[in-house]
């Protein structure tokens, strides 16, 4: 009778490992990384600053919700096109040996923010993953939604200033020029909270140093955004900017 129990949970445990997908040798079991990520720039250019990015593992929210970060939290900075290692972890998941989501950020005070992600198979430790995040030049941004604005305003020249199509269009020209407004401050914010404070103290200076000027004169460039897309905001959304410069 012994011999038979023996048997059943012999197979019952090869059971539970055939459905799971993996084995008591399996060194892979709930690991993701090593992970190398390399950062690949639009307009090919290497920046002097180093770009910053952030790593997080995602668990996807039902229906179709963002998720919440569960782990694999890492900062690394690094150079474009230089490989930018993320460690071996063995993440907290439902089912160890699924594809995990990981979520890389990347920011740059020149290219506009990436947000990148992949789903992960497990990996064994000796394994590095490829990844590549390509990043674009924040001016690339800035004229492709300039050219909206354009467009929007030389086609309102050409309607009646009561008509359907020419009320449409001043939508599309007040959407564009607020968003270049928009973008442009939180970039300014996201570069000093987010980014410099994680840089060696030297780097900060020199980059403080390098990029305030460009900063402020892209800053000027755009309309306010503190008054969102409303019916007084037609006017103010035509101007420069009013309120001051702080910097970085």
């Amino acid at each position: 009778m012994k011999k038979y129990l023996t048997f059943g949970h012999s197979f019952l445990c090869i059971l539970v490992l055939t459905l799971t997908g993996c084995s008591v040798f399996d060194k892979s079991f709930g690991f993701r990384g090593p992970i190398v990520v390399t950062i690949a720039t639009k307009d090919g250019k290497q920046p002097e600053a180093p770009f910053l990015i952030k790593s997080s593992h995602v668990e996807v929210g039902g229906h179709g919700g963002s998720g919440l970060k569960r782990g694999y939290l890492y900062e690394r900075i690094g150079d474009a096109n230089q490989p930018i290692l993320f460690p071996r972890e063995h993440l907290d998941l439902k089912y160890p040996n699924a594809y995990a989501l990981i979520h890389f950020k990347v920011r740059h005070p020149m290219y506009n923010t990436k947000y990148s992600s992949a789903y992960f198979a497990p990996s064994k430790a000796d394994d590095p993953i490829p990844f590549t995040v390509e990043v674009v030049p924040l001016e690339a941004v800035l004229a492709r939604i300039e050219k909206e604005a354009e467009r929007a305003s030389l086609a309102m020249e050409q309607l009646a200033p009561d008509s359907p199509e020419y009320y449409r269009q001043s939508s599309l020209f007040e959407k564009a020029r607020h968003s270049l407004g928009t973008l442009v401050s939180r970039h300014i914010d996201s570069i000093k909270t987010d980014y410099l404070p994680v840089l060696p103290k030297e780097i900060q200076k020199a980059v403080r140093e390098k990029y305030n000027p460009i900063f402020k004169e892209l800053y000027y460039r755009y309309p306010e955004t503190d008054c969102g897309l409303l019916m007084y905001c037609q006017e103010q959304l035509k101007k420069p900017r009013e309120h001051e410069y702080n910097g970085l």
